[in-house]
């Protein structure tokens, strides 16, 4: 099995956070694998905007570049 991820630790990614787009450098990816399905979280460093509030965001709702972001409204 293979599992590729959208973003690396360290990377910057932009996500929707208080109606407004928020930049945040990725601390932790985490994976979770059923039989079924594979889904990736996303864990940002506590000095971010949005690092000390949810501890997991999904892959897919987490952009590289804000028309990506803006697109998927």
């Amino acid at each position: 099995m293979k599992i590729e991820t959208k973003f690396n630790i360290g990377e910057i990614a932009l996500i929707l956070y208080n109606n407004t787009v928020t930049e945040a450098t990725v601390d932790r990816i985490s994976i979770d694998v059923k039989e079924e399905t594979t889904q990736v979280f996303y864990s940002f460093k506590d000095n971010t905007t949005i690092g000390g509030f949810l501890s997991n965001y999904s892959e897919d709702i987490i952009f590289k570049t804000k028309k990506e972001l803006l697109e998927s409204l």
